[in-house]
C-alpha cells in the first residue's frame, strides 16, 4: 500500500518528496489551528453568557438600590456595559439599541453572538464578539511568521519597541506550532526517505533479476526450438 502511494506520487524524486512533506506540515498546522480556535469559540461563548449574567445582576441590584428607578438603571447598565473591556472587545445591543462596539476584529473574524433578557428592566440584550479567524488565513500567518503584518506596522510608522513586542508576544507564539510540526515531520522524514530509497533500489534490483531470468529462459527455449 505504502509502495503504491510512493510510486503514484513519485516520492523518490527529491522535489516531490519535500513538497509532499511540507503539504503534510500545512495540514497539521490547519488541524492544530482549527481545534485551537474551536476551543476559543467555546470559551468566548461561555464568557459572553457570563457577561450577560453579570449585567443582569447589576441591573437587578440597581433597581433594588434605586427603588425600581428604571430610567436611571438603564443608563447605569449602559455605562457598565461600555466600561467592561476584554481582549476581543464586544458589541452590545440593549433592546436593539447599540450601546458600545469595541470589537478588535469586527470584519476579519467570525462573530460569536449570545442573547439574553434583563428581567429587572424588561429589556433584551445581545452581545457579539469576533474571536475566530478564517482558519486558512491563520495557517498563512503561522507559516509566513506574520510577515505582512510586520511590514504593515513598519509602513504605519510603529515604534521599534512596539514591533518587537508584537513579534515576541504574538508572532512567535502564533508560529511555534508550525515550526514544531516542520521540525518533527522533516526529522522523521530522514528515516522515511532512506526507507523509500532502499525499497526503490530493492524493487529495481528484483526487476533486473527478473528480466535476466526471463531472458535466460527465452534463450533456453530458443535453443530447444532450434534443436
Amino acid at each position: 500500500m505504502i509502495q503504491k502511494v510512493v510510486n503514484s506520487l513519485k516520492l523518490d524524486r527529491p522535489l516531490r518528496y519535500y513538497a509532499f512533506l511540507y503539504l503534510l506540515v500545512i495540514l497539521l498546522t490547519y488541524a492544530g489551528n482549527f481545534f485551537f480556535y474551536q476551543s476559543v469559540g467555546v470559551k468566548e461563548g461561555v464568557s459572553i453568557g457570563n457577561h450577560i449574567e453579570s449585567i443582569n445582576k447589576y441591573a437587578s441590584l440597581c433597581t433594588k438600590l434605586t427603588k425600581s428607578s428604571t430610567n436611571k438603571c438603564i443608563k447605569e447598565v449602559e455605562e457598565f456595559a461600555k466600561n467592561t473591556l476584554d481582549y476581543y472587545g464586544h458589541k452590545v445591543l440593549i433592546d436593539g439599541k447599540e450601546i458600545t462596539d469595541s470589537r478588535r476584529y469586527p470584519d476579519q473574524r467570525e462573530p460569536i453572538m449570545r442573547s439574553g433578557h434583563l428581567s429587572s428592566l424588561n429589556k433584551s440584550i445581545e452581545i457579539t464578539r469576533n474571536a475566530v479567524p478564517n482558519i486558512w488565513y491563520s495557517v498563512w500567518r503561522s507559516a509566513t511568521f506574520s510577515a505582512s503584518e510586520i511590514i504593515s506596522k513598519i509602513q504605519d510608522g510603529k515604534s521599534k519597541e512596539e514591533i518587537e513586542r508584537f513579534i515576541t508576544r504574538t508572532v512567535m507564539w502564533r508560529s511555534f506550532p508550525h515550526l514544531s510540526f516542520l521540525f518533527l515531520v522533516f526529522f522523521a522524514s530522514g528515516f522515511m526517505r532512506r526507507s523509500i530509497i532502499a525499497q526503490k533500489e530493492l524493487i529495481n534490483e528484483l526487476e533486473e533479476l527478473e528480466a535476466i531470468e526471463l531472458e535466460e529462459l527465452e534463450n533456453k527455449f530458443d535453443k530447444k526450438s532450434n534443436d
